[in-house]
C-alpha cells in the first residue's frame, strides 16, 4: 500500500512536469480508466493545464463521475463516457461523441 501511494504521486509530478512542455490548452484529452488512481492524476493534470477531459470508464461510474465532478468544481470541464476499448464499435462511438465535444 505505502509503494502504491508513493508511486502515484511520483508519476504525477513526473506527468506534471511533462504537461507543463505540452500545449493542451482547448483541446479535448480522453482518459481510458481516468476516474481511479494514476488515471485520475492524469485526468485532473490535463483539465489543469486547459483540456476539456473525457473520462472514460468499463464499470467505475462512481468514480469516474467523482473525478469530473472534482475537475468541474476547480473550474475545469469534463464528463464521463462509458466504453470497453476493447470493442471497436463502443470507440468507434466515443469518438464520435468526441467530435461533438
Amino acid at each position: 500500500m505505502e509503494y502504491n501511494t508513493c508511486l502515484k504521486h511520483v508519476s504525477q509530478d513526473v506527468f506534471m512536469s511533462f504537461l507543463m512542455k505540452v500545449d493542451v490548452e482547448n483541446k479535448v484529452a480522453v482518459v481510458t480508466g481516468g476516474g481511479t488512481g494514476i488515471g485520475q492524476a492524469i485526468s485532473q493534470g490535463l483539465s489543469r493545464c486547459g483540456a476539456s477531459v473525457v473520462v472514460g470508464y468499463r464499470e467505475s461510474m462512481a468514480d469516474a463521475k467523482e473525478t469530473v465532478d472534482k475537475i468541474i468544481a476547480t473550474g475545469g470541464r469534463a464528463n464521463t463516457f462509458a466504453a470497453d476499448i476493447g470493442d471497436e464499435r463502443q470507440v468507434e462511438k466515443l469518438m464520435k461523441k468526441i467530435k461533438v465535444i
